[in-house]
């Protein structure tokens, strides 16, 4: 759903978007702008596709600099942001969850979004894996 789609853009056009990851995302995201920077010209593509550079021109922001300029500047944001919500990527993506504070973005989707949440607790079984790691959900 995000990938995927990101490629098949790349190998139809050509082109390489601008990619929108800031360094205090994740260890990983801080390590790769230590060693390329904003602009990674040595890098391939999105998601290894292609040969050209990946440009990240708010790598070296942390999300009060993205804060500070949506306000600056008067920009809409998402309104999840004032629900709590600290990222708006995949909303059914778990990883890192035993480690949020609660009420974590599983429970605050059981509150806001009641049948993806069944669905995906039940249904794809997600609730089993967070049992496993000790993770809240409920």
């Amino acid at each position: 759903m995000k990938k995927e789609p990101g490629s098949k853009y790349v190998k139809q056009t050509g082109r390489q978007p601008f990619i929108g990851v800031l360094h205090s995302d994740s260890r990983l995201r801080k390590r790769s702008w230590e060693r390329f920077g904003c602009n990674a010209f040595d890098k391939k593509g999105l998601n290894g596709v292609g040969p050209g550079p990946e440009s990240r021109p708010i790598m070296s922001w942390d999300s009060e600099d993205v804060w500070e300029y949506i306000h600056r500047f008067g920009l809409e944001y998402s309104s999840l942001y004032d629900k709590g919500w600290k990222q708006t990527g995949c909303m059914f993506c778990g990883y890192g969850l035993q480690f949020e504070p609660e009420p974590n973005r599983f429970q605050r989707m059981k509150e806001m979004y009641p049948k993806h949440y069944k669905f995906v607790i039940e249904k794809l079984k997600f609730g089993e894996v967070f049992d496993f790691i000790g993770a809240p959900y409920k």
